[in-house]
């Protein structure tokens, strides 16, 4: 048992130990994490026509917290206590209006326009997105993120799919 928990030690040492073994190392860990937790349904409310098209959503890893969105639509935006980063709380909740200027005044643009049927992934993919990782490198856009992740999660249903057309044929 030793000498098989020597091993094991040195495996994840040396993984870990090295700046691109690592990166690749938490990038699937992070998807994998991810996986076990979606549902599939947005996290922010929807108060909008049902037959709406678009989403907001806010890139919580560029904004700054300036605050200036939540003080122009304070019904759709509000600012993470936990982050201090703005988030769409309830979709359409102002006036469009409203929502235009929200977006026109924020510093560093990140509040975008989505089809409504990303937003679920989005939003779910940004619960995970941290500025920087530990050694200091930047994550993949939000949008990239969320992109893998529903590739991924295409690749594991097929996956499972042929794993259970095999099993009947056998």
């Amino acid at each position: 048992i030793g000498h098989n928990m020597a091993g094991l030690l040195n495996e994840a040492y040396t993984t870990l130990s090295d700046e691109n073994t690592r990166a690749v190392f938490d990038r699937e860990r992070f998807l994998l994490l991810q996986d076990d937790e979606y549902t599939g349904d947005p996290l922010s409310i929807w108060s909008g026509p049902l037959e709406e098209p678009k989403a907001m959503f806010v890139d919580e890893a560029s904004c700054i917290g300036c605050l200036k969105c939540a003080l122009v639509a304070d019904k759709t935006f509000a600012i993470s206590l936990r982050k201090g980063k703005a988030r769409v709380v309830n979709q359409w909740a102002d006036k469009e209006e409203l929502v235009v200027e929200a977006v026109e005044v924020c510093p560093v643009q990140c509040i975008y326009e989505v089809d409504r049927s990303q937003l679920p992934v989005l939003e779910f993919v940004m619960r995970f997105q941290q500025q920087q990782n530990w050694q200091g490198r930047e994550n993949p856009s939000v949008f990239a993120a969320a992109a893998e992740f529903v590739r991924r999660r295409i690749e594991r249903a097929k996956a499972a799919a042929e794993e259970v057309t095999n099993k009947e044929t056998r």
